[in-house]
């Protein structure tokens, strides 16, 4: 082949995938409870993993303790890119980050309290595309640039993500806490997602052709802040088990809930929308 293959250190392979799997055999291993449209967008994140290049979103887990944030995670991780640790810490400088992005091409934070707000910055540059200067170790004028476009997962106890900017970008799910007599035994868990994970990749893939062969004639009525990523999954639609529409309808709730949130985390929002609340109106 003439085309060069990088492996940084810990990328393991992927399963080779086999025909006739359905997405569907994903559920048993994802805690959706019900919720199709967390579960549409699941698969919509998935799938955008497995295009080429961005805008990528990224993925919010939030949700109480005992939820399977991190599970998830890795599961959603090992479908497109398996890595010998594929959870990290949240770094600690845009270095460490830009570091993180050359070396792996999904990057996933476990267990994050808090997002500073250059680490939000940087999340954003990494979705829709940025580049990193970064001052070159002993040196005093030369720099590192870095360059990349990555899909970022984020887990964390609620929602992590509050700024406006970032939270365009973001598809935010809530994992209800697992009930006591829905766990599962985790040797016996693994094994039984490592006996699907083939199924799994071929069902994907099978949406991927079907995409490739649609994008060029996706029509939008409107074109939502991550157009690319939503044209992608509706040129995809065709081989996924929904109806046709239902992505959009459930990209849009995400929307608005996370504008919701954006306003909750204003001091200047919450106090207006209290006031009016308490006056009953206002005018002038």
């Amino acid at each position: 082949s003439p085309v060069l293959f990088r492996r940084p250190k810990g990328i393991l392979p992927l399963p080779r995938p086999e025909r006739g799997g359905s997405i569907d055999d994903l559920r048993p291993f994802l805690n959706t409870s019900g919720d199709e449209d967390s579960w549409i967008l699941r698969i919509a994140f998935l799938l955008a993993l497995l295009r080429p290049k961005g805008p990528y979103p990224v993925l919010n887990l939030g949700g109480e303790q005992g939820g399977g944030k991190s599970t998830e995670a890795k599961i959603i991780k090992s479908l497109a890119d398996p890595t010998l640790a594929p959870l990290s810490s949240p770094p600690k400088e845009l270095r460490d980050l830009a570091i993180t992005a050359n070396n792996s091409h999904t990057l996933g934070f476990d267990n994050i309290s808090y997002v500073p707000d250059w680490f939000s910055d940087a999340l954003c540059q990494l979705a829709t595309g940025g580049g990193f200067r970064v001052r070159e170790l002993y040196s005093d004028a030369e720099e590192s640039i870095f360059d990349y476009t990555r899909p970022v997962i984020l887990t964390g106890i609620g929602r992590v993500i509050s700024r406006p900017d970032l939270l365009d970008r973001a598809l935010m799910i809530d994992l209800p806490e697992i009930e006591e007599d829905d766990r599962r035994d985790e040797k016996v868990f693994w094994a039984e997602f490592e006996e699907a994970r083939p199924r799994i990749l071929g069902a994907l893939l099978d949406a991927v052709a079907e995409g490739l062969r649609n994008i060029d004639n996706v029509k939008l009525d409107r074109l939502p802040r991550m157009a690319d990523f939503a044209k992608w999954i509706v040129a995809c639609e065709p081989a996924l088990p929904w109806e046709p529409g239902a992505f959009m309808e459930a990209y849009a709730g995400n929307r608005e809930d996370a504008v919701s949130l954006a306003l909750e985390a204003d001091y200047v929002a919450v106090a207006v929308k209290k006031f009016v609340k308490d006056k009953g109106g206002f005018e002038g």
